[in-house]
């Protein structure tokens, strides 16, 4: 980040609140990721033993927009995930279900023949 941006803090306090509640549903690689991002915008954190920790009310609206859609990314790959199992979920009943099918006439057929 370059030193002559300002460093504004106009998001309300509720955007904020919202912003912890998604990030503590985070996968561990994508809390590293918001981690990175905290370092890239040089914001104040600590860590210790039990983890790494910054202030919300105290990164700037630069980082936080990054942060933000950084989780909206998420948010997104997560859904168009569930969508894609839920579509080959449901191509492998009609495969299942067609191919128990086609195994009924192939049992007929053979049944007639002898």
């Amino acid at each position: 980040m370059s030193e002559d941006l300002p460093r504004t803090f106009n998001i309300p306090y509720d955007a904020r609140k919202k912003l912890f509640d998604n990030i503590k549903q985070l996968v561990k690689p994508e809390q590293e990721h918001v981690f990175r991002l905290l370092k890239k915008y040089k914001e104040t954190f600590t860590e210790n033993s039990n983890g790494i920790f910054f202030d919300l009310m105290g990164i700037s609206d630069l980082t936080f927009t990054a942060i933000t859609g950084y989780l909206d990314f998420c948010i997104k790959n997560r859904q168009e995930h569930e969508e894609r199992l839920k579509e080959m979920d449901e191509l492998r009943n009609e495969n299942y279900q067609s191919d128990d099918s086609n195994d009924d006439l192939k049992d007929d057929t053979l049944k007639g023949d002898t």
